[in-house]
């Protein structure tokens, strides 16, 4: 409860943004935390000159701004990490990362400290749960995303001067793809790696924090309150965005105006 602990900092990451957006506005409505003290890095924020700031050196932006609430998505550039203590708690929720990229996002915080959070158990989608690779290989050739891997195989061989894109992605497409198996298996294995671990997505974080010596206790917690007042500002914050766009949408609306419309809801969704 932030309201009766006042010196509490907490930072926060998630995969997913609209848990972001919505667990600002929980903080808003539920423990009184003035807006100005919440700070989100996503994709939509991430260009923005106080986000260039706190990449450049993260421990003197804090130091600074002393946020008292710091939340970010994977949009958080690669590298980046904060070494000095300044937040008391730390809370994770993942959903459908790879595993190993999804475990580097709460390590972003270097500083010991209790980490509290939520981890799908499963990550993988339908298409996503083929954990075996000649499968995975066959599926390549039948949906939407497998020909969009195939493009980007093709890509990666006529820049290792295999020939050009177009002739490349009409072999691959034919029945005559010898030229290209080792590449092929190779993106196949991979896969499925990701898949099997996705598979067993909070085992496969549980363990690795094991590993490194952490004590982590897996609880079944059911707060149906919590639940439903996170339900009712999800609810809430799509009927504002709804209501946004019905405003806005008339036949005189003017381009500049619709660009600044929509740059305003995605800030804030």
């Amino acid at each position: 409860d932030l309201q009766k602990n006042p010196n509490i900092n907490i930072i926060g990451c998630s995969d997913t943004q609209r848990w972001l957006r919505q667990t600002e506005r929980w903080l808003i409505e539920q423990q009184d935390i003035p807006e100005k003290d919440i700070w989100i890095l996503d994709r939509e924020s991430s260009e923005e000159q106080w986000a260039r700031d706190f990449a450049q050196n993260p421990d003197r932006w804090i130091q600074i701004h002393k946020p008292r609430v710091l939340l970010f998505s994977p949009s958080i550039q690669m590298g980046v990490s904060i070494t000095e203590p300044h937040f008391e708690k730390l809370y994770f929720h993942l959903t459908h990362l790879e595993p190993r990229s999804g475990i580097q996002m709460p390590d972003r915080y270097r500083v010991d400290c209790p980490r509290y959070g939520y981890i799908r158990e499963s990550a993988n989608s339908s298409t996503e749960g083929i954990c075996l690779p000649d499968e995975i290989l066959g599926d390549y050739f039948k949906r939407a995303e497998g020909v969009e891997r195939l493009t980007g195989i093709a890509e990666h061989l006529q820049q290792e001067g295999e020939g050009d894109l177009i002739p490349i992605l009409s072999e691959l497409h034919s029945g005559n793809r010898e030229r290209y198996t080792f590449w092929l298996q190779h993106l196949a294995k991979f896969q499925a790696r990701a898949a099997y671990e996705k598979a067993e997505l909070r085992q496969f974080i549980m363990n690795r924090w094991k590993e490194g010596g952490h004590k982590v206790t897996l609880i079944e917690y059911q707060n149906s309150d919590l639940l439903q007042r996170r339900e009712a500002i999800s609810e809430k914050l799509q009927k504002e965005e709804s209501e946004h766009f019905a405003a806005v949408i008339t036949e005189d609306l003017c381009v500049s105006d619709a660009q600044v419309s929509i740059s305003i809801t995605r800030k804030r969704f």
